[in-house]
């Protein structure tokens, strides 16, 4: 709804500012959202163009609709029912209407590689950034 876009947006406009403050001092800069929608990518691309710092986007895949049902299913007997639905209905929302982005230089990931791998093969990436 209009007030949950809203605050999306808020949101992202603080993390962006907060990074540009950074990224003006020279500092590297992680920024972990979804980027679901177009407005987001074009803000990321003018943080970058403002800025003059190179963007780099690592994009995790979507795990299957039966993978996330299954997570579902486990979290429902870890977690409160209401909860689990929602976030069910929030990830299949998120999954539906996801814009990737384009023209930025991306890394992406496999969903169903250990979280372990994931994280290795991001800083793998980043330290290679470091030493070029």
């Amino acid at each position: 709804d209009w007030q949950e876009q809203f605050i999306t947006l808020t949101a992202y406009q603080r993390n962006h500012e907060l990074a540009r403050n950074l990224l003006l001092k020279n500092q590297p800069v992680i920024l972990e959202a979804t980027y679901s929608r177009e407005k987001y990518h074009e803000m990321l691309r003018g943080l970058a163009e403002i800025t003059k710092s190179p963007l780099r986007v690592f994009f995790l895949d979507a795990p299957s609709d039966e993978e996330i049902a299954k997570r579902a299913i486990k979290r429902q007997e870890e977690d409160s029912p209401t909860t689990v639905v929602k976030t069910a209905t929030v990830a299949f929302d998120i999954k539906r209407r996801y814009q990737l982005i384009t023209g930025v230089d991306m890394v992406r990931l496999d969903p169903n590689q250990p979280l372990e791998e994931k994280v290795k093969e991001v800083l793998n990436y980043l330290v290679d950034l470091r030493s070029s």
